[in-house]
């Protein structure tokens, strides 16, 4: 019983989180809001359809920091090309932002390829920098989070509205909420490799 709570609140609040993300989306849209995910009203249907897919689509955007993760790769073998070593690609991951190798201090950066559910790499013992879905929607930075409900809105407005001016417009503001979540993510992920980075010189 102990265990089952935690989990069961846990659940309770994503879900309630998603609402909250999809009424915002509906707003914006100027459509009715929904009191849960699961009810009949074609909003609910909507926001159930493209919730993940869209939400995926913008985290492979970028190297957000809230979602970074960071983690050994499973060796799976040589690759087909005999020169590479094949590795799986972790099951939440949406963007790979780089692969290095894990001995000593220094991260050492490795070619690598994405084919299939595999990364092909050329060194051994890989880390990954890493993208993921799977993470609580209350660590979902806020300017992210601004980008995500625009974008949201801007694929159920079709459906809701059938309005592609009113479409259009919110994708607008959803570029440039984009841009601006990809500047404060950069900025706080500054390293020495960065220094040029064109995220962080757009501020300068």
């Amino acid at each position: 019983m102990g265990a089952w709570l935690p989990s069961f609140f846990l659940r309770w609040k994503m879900n309630n989180l998603k609402v909250v993300i999809c009424n915002q989306a509906l707003g914006l849209v100027g459509d009715s809001r929904i009191e849960s995910l699961e009810e009949s009203s074609v909003e609910a249907r909507i926001c159930r359809q493209f919730f993940e897919p869209i939400l995926d689509e913008v985290l492979r955007e970028f190297r957000w920091n809230f979602a970074l993760k960071v983690e050994p790769l499973s060796y799976t073998g040589t690759a087909l090309d005999m020169k590479q070593h094949r590795y799986k690609k972790p099951k939440e991951c949406v963007f790979v932002a780089a692969v290095y190798g894990s001995a000593g201090p220094q991260k050492v950066p490795a070619t690598f390829r994405i084919v299939g559910d595999d990364i092909w790499c050329n060194i051994e013992q890989a880390v990954a920098e890493y993208v993921s879905n799977s993470f609580e929607l209350g660590r979902m930075d806020s300017l992210f989070r601004s980008a995500f409900v625009h974008r949201l809105a801007a694929e159920i407005c079709t459906d809701l509205t059938e309005s592609p001016g009113k479409k259009n417009q919110i994708l607008q503001i959803y570029f440039e909420a984009l841009a601006k979540a990809k500047v404060a993510s950069a900025q706080e992920s500054r390293e020495e490799a960065d220094e040029h980075n064109p995220y962080i010189d757009a501020r300068s």
